[in-house]
């Protein structure tokens, strides 16, 4: 997609096989720990244009309109 910058980049992550330290995203399931995912798995609409879906080998005829009041693309 040429609107984004999808710049590759080097990032180490560190993903020990036990949860040491503790982190909230790998404790048993709460109220807390749901809130905590919540807060980095927001979702938001990504409007591209019939164009460009057909871009992407897609039918637009099988993609979801937007109103004119939910932005511009």
């Amino acid at each position: 997609m040429e609107r984004l910058d999808l710049a590759p980049k080097t990032q180490t992550v560190y993903g020990p096989l036990f949860n040491d330290p503790e982190s909230i995203y790998r404790l048993e399931p709460s109220e807390e720990v749901d809130a905590a995912w919540e807060t980095i798995s927001q979702v938001g609409l990504f409007a591209i244009s019939g164009e460009e879906v057909v871009k992407l080998g897609k039918d637009p005829l099988k993609t979801v309109k937007l109103s004119e009041d939910m932005g511009e693309f």
